[in-house]
């Protein structure tokens, strides 16, 4: 667990002497989910909106640490919130999709990949992702094709490469 504790302790301190010190109490919250501690990390994030509820990455942290509770319909809603408040926020689309595969709504999840993929095309991450859902619907090709894309952009992600293999494997069944 890395020294997320150690590195919450620190953070602590710092609000103690500037309450108002947002980074600081959101990054408890970074902290907390890196932990799974995730019903913490939704009070902190809680605590966040009421206080700063202008800012749309914190509606997207609290919908994560909804879904890590597996509570997927409030964890869409605050994704939402959060889009709302930035339309072009490309992690609280991704996170829509992780959620809506999650409950395995797969082409929903494809569509969250695909409005991801449109505002950073650039992000090998999104289009992992989207091979995931894609193969969770049996669309094997498609899968490899969008892993393809995901290698042009970071030829030195063994994750890709792995993934690819494996569909590969699959497709040859």
């Amino acid at each position: 667990n890395g020294r997320f504790k150690e590195a919450i302790e620190s953070f602590k301190i710092a609000i103690e002497i500037n309450p108002e010190f947002m980074e600081a109490i959101a990054a408890i919250g970074e902290a907390l989910i890196k932990l799974a501690e995730f019903s913490e990390g939704l009070k902190i994030y809680n605590q966040l909106i009421e206080r700063w509820p202008e800012y749309a990455e914190f509606y997207s942290y609290k919908g994560i640490c909804l879904a890590g509770e597996k509570r997927f319909d409030e964890a869409l809603v605050s994704f939402d919130d959060a889009i709302k408040l930035k339309p072009d926020f490309v992690d609280s689309y991704a996170n829509r999709g992780s959620t809506l595969r999650q409950q395995n709504k797969l082409e929903q999840a494809l569509t969250e990949y695909k409005q991801a993929i449109v505002l950073d095309d650039k992000n090998s991450d999104l289009y992992f992702d989207q091979s995931l859902v894609f193969s969770d619907l049996g669309q094997i090709e498609n899968a490899i094709n969008s892993l393809d894309i995901a290698l042009s952009i970071n030829k030195n992600s063994a994750e890709i490469y792995a993934q690819k293999g494996l569909l590969m494997l699959k497709e040859r069944r």
